[in-house]
């Protein structure tokens, strides 16, 4: 299996953890794509919600940081990181 496929796979099951209400376990999955070096954005994305929705605002931020590095393009990471540090200075 080729590590684009390894990644997808394991967003696919992400995914469904999460319709499932399994949100610990597709955290797990999402960082090991981190930990691996996945090249897509959608890990990122969904990374840094599951980190928003359980006000992890550190690992939030850390991982949009990641993002930004990696994705320089994609606006919308660096909107979500403002936001997030802007939180953090509340």
């Amino acid at each position: 299996m080729t590590k684009e496929a390894l990644f997808a796979d394991r967003n696919l099951k992400g995914q469904d953890l999460e319709k499932k209400g399994n949100v610990s376990d597709a955290i797990k999955l999402y960082e090991l794509n981190i930990k691996d070096k996945a090249d897509t954005p959608f890990t990122y994305s969904r990374l840094a919600i599951l980190y928003h929705k359980q006000d992890r605002l550190d690992d939030e931020i850390a991982i949009l940081e990641e993002a930004v590095a990696s994705f320089p393009w994609e606006d919308k990471f660096k909107l979500r990181l403002q936001k997030a540090e802007a939180k953090r200075g509340e």
